[in-house]
């Protein structure tokens, strides 16, 4: 959503102001659901946040997005831990 989105509004800053810098994004999921499904599901997640950063100011050169699915779980006691988008910098 919109508050999601201006939540990221450091990081495309920073892209913006370093036209060199580069980051990967890494759609996840839960293991609910076929993993056909859960492909699609963290490529969207990915894309989404791409498409945030994009919006603000970010270049589209500057960004590449994974699909993960489930294929990564993180053990935190929250079930929805396993719902959401790593972004990992490349200087």
């Amino acid at each position: 959503g919109k508050r999601g989105c201006r939540q990221l509004a450091s990081v495309a800053r920073k892209l913006r102001d370093r036209a060199a810098a580069r980051v990967t994004l890494r759609g996840h999921t839960d293991s609910v659901g076929e993993s056909a499904y859960n492909e699609t599901l963290s490529r969207e997640r990915a894309e989404s946040v791409k498409k945030c950063l994009i919006s603000l100011g970010a270049s589209s050169q500057q960004i590449h997005g994974e699909s993960l699915g489930s294929s990564q779980p993180v053990d935190t006691g929250q079930p929805d831990a396993n719902r959401r988008v790593e972004l990992i910098w490349n200087p």
